[in-house]
């Protein structure tokens, strides 16, 4: 099993990289982990606070679509991954990153039954965005993936900065994977020429998902060596 150091200098070429190439060799260590952490969290956040209307909660409880469901999980663990986006080698403790970790993986499994309700509907019924409105296969992985991407760079921003314990920290990033695995593969089983479309978007967590070890994910969306 790699150090989290390793798997730390694996990630800031791979994300790092497209920043500035020029100066990638010459990359100190905490520069690069600055690298790593720009390229997760890109233009600065603002908190917006919003409370769903009385419209919007009855969509939820509805929820019959594959992005209404995936939507709904990411509005709820939004929070437990910024806290990991705003974590720094100072205050990631394996107390502190655990039970987040946890909570996502939960809350990720919890989709996944509520996504196999879905298995026995026709494609077209299933192809609409949360608001109902009829999109394209192309237009249902973007939303797959800007759903579950931000779980992607958490994971990679958590082993950037984790450079000690990692028996107690690897199985739980394993875990979470597994929950994203678990969600993709009913996705692919209920609209099944998405990974046409999903795999490319995916392309670039490759080394993320290679070095947790879930090659089951690599080759749902053929992107297996």
């Amino acid at each position: 099993m790699r150090s989290f150091a390793a798997l730390a200098l694996l990630f800031t070429s791979v994300f790092a990289a497209p920043l500035d190439p020029s100066t990638l060799g010459n990359t100190t260590a905490s520069a690069a982990i600055g690298a790593v952490d720009q390229a997760v969290h890109g233009s600065p956040r603002l908190p917006i606070i919003k409370e769903p209307s009385t419209s919007e909660l009855t969509t939820r409880s509805t929820c019959s679509s594959i992005a209404c469901i995936l939507n709904t999980v990411c509005e709820e663990i939004e929070p437990l991954v910024d806290e990991l986006l705003d974590l720094v080698p100072a205050n990631a403790t394996v107390a502190v990153v655990t039970p987040i970790l946890q909570s996502i993986t939960s809350s990720l499994l919890a989709a996944v039954p509520k996504l196999e309700a879905l298995i026995g509907t026709e494609v077209s019924d299933l192809l609409v965005d949360v608001e109902g409105v009829t999109i394209t296969v192309d237009a249902l992985a973007q939303i797959v993936f800007t759903d579950l991407e931000p779980v992607f760079k958490a994971l990679v921003k958590i082993l950037a900065i984790i450079d000690y314990q990692p028996c107690q920290i690897f199985d739980l990033l394993v875990e979470v994977l597994n929950a994203v695995l678990a969600i993709i593969q009913v996705v692919v089983q209920l609209v099944i020429n998405i990974v046409v479309s999903l795999g490319p978007l995916v392309a670039p967590f490759v080394p993320l998902i290679d070095c947790l070890g879930v090659t089951a994910l690599l080759q749902l969306l053929n992107l297996s060596a």
